[in-house]
């Protein structure tokens, strides 16, 4: 081989790999452009199960909602409260005058069941007899802890047992007339009862 021979050799070389790189060219275009291609029908899929996916998660929270409404629809509850009969002004320490109010509440669920509720009961004590602004002559209140703490639990009776100390505030020889509101915390309803006591 002579001279001009060898740097064709060398050119051809150096050339060859450019030439068919070249060639390759198109089908690697059409390779990227398939590939973005590709890429766009992913962002589409990816798009469209986003979507689904909040949809879904809609229905579930709807259902979740729904599941709880029923839940609390049938939860025990208070329907009504009740004065027990016991309920009166006592003698507690023997000295001829009953002082001690005495009144039993019992907040009554839905199967007509005495249950421990969690509220707060205002108590009155009224003489109807009397001027309708002078009628009311007892009030006070039992709220949340401390009516919990009066919750007594019997073989044959359950019951709030709610106390008050009328020393001095009125002479009990006639009918008065005892008012109990229960404020239910769990459903915020209020319920009243009222009941005529005698000495």
């Amino acid at each position: 081989m002579g001279r001009t021979g060898t740097v064709l050799a060398i050119c051809l070389a150096i050339l060859g790999p450019g030439c068919r790189h070249q060639d390759r060219s198109p089908s690697e275009a059409d390779r990227v452009e398939t590939l973005q291609d590709q890429n766009a029908r992913c962002r589409e899929k990816l798009q469209q199960a986003l979507l689904e996916k909040d949809q879904l998660d809609k229905r579930l929270r709807t259902l979740r909602t729904a599941q709880i409404a029923q839940k609390i629809e049938h939860r025990t509850r208070v329907e009504k409260i009740a004065i027990g009969r016991s309920s009166n002004i006592y003698d507690r320490n023997d000295d001829g005058a009953a002082e001690t109010l005495i009144v039993y509440v019992h907040p009554i669920d839905q199967d007509g069941d005495t249950i421990k509720a969690f509220g707060r009961v205002d108590l009155q004590l009224w003489d109807l007899d009397r001027r309708p602004a002078e009628s009311m002559i007892f009030h006070t209140s039992f709220d949340g802890e401390d009516l919990r703490k009066l919750w007594s639990a019997a073989l044959f009776e359950n019951n709030y047992r709610l106390t008050a100390d009328l020393s001095g505030r009125i002479k009990y020889t006639e009918p008065l007339t005892v008012k109990v509101t229960f404020t239910d915390y769990q459903t915020g309803k209020v319920f009243t009862q009222q009941k005529v006591i005698k000495p």
